[in-house]
């Protein structure tokens, strides 16, 4: 199983169910949905992701989960370019944790040490594969971060 990381910004995608899904999963209730995956070809079904909240702070991690999908291309999610007809590649995918826009994400700061220091945590590309070592660590730092706001992972 590979670990990947996700992007998101909301200046360049509202979330407009965030709260609402964030709501749902807390309650114990399943949250699957479709993300962008860039140019990505190798996530597959059982690979494990983090979402990463990019543009203006917070930015950190936000939700994590499993990918039940390989990448299946569409019709783009920014409305200019899906005019012209860019397509964009896409993961479906299951959280199994997801901060709602008033909890605090797991801060880049937290996320420059040991082998966390070679991820890119500035990209803008979706789906970066996250080396094995890292992943751990990454996962280590989240179950504790989330476990503040008394959330499953």
């Amino acid at each position: 199983m590979a670990t990947y990381l996700l992007t998101w910004n909301p200046q360049r995608w509202a979330w407009k169910t965030l709260a609402a899904e964030a709501r749902r999963l807390r309650r114990g209730r399943e949250v699957k949905g479709r993300w962008g995956c860039g140019n990505a070809k190798s996530l597959g079904a059982g690979d494990r992701f983090f979402l990463l909240r990019q543009g203006r702070p917070p930015r950190g991690i936000v939700a994590s989960g499993t990918i039940l999908s390989g990448p299946l291309v569409d019709r783009h999610w920014d409305p200019a370019k899906a005019r012209r007809g860019v397509p964009a590649s896409y993961v479906h995918l299951r959280f199994e944790v997801l901060l709602g826009p008033e909890d605090v994400p797991l801060g880049v700061a937290e996320l420059t040490r040991g082998p966390l220091a070679q991820v890119h945590w500035r990209t803008h590309v979706s789906g970066i594969r996250i080396a094995e070592d890292a992943a751990v660590l990454l996962d280590r730092l989240w179950k504790a971060h989330v476990a503040c706001f008394r959330l499953s992972t």
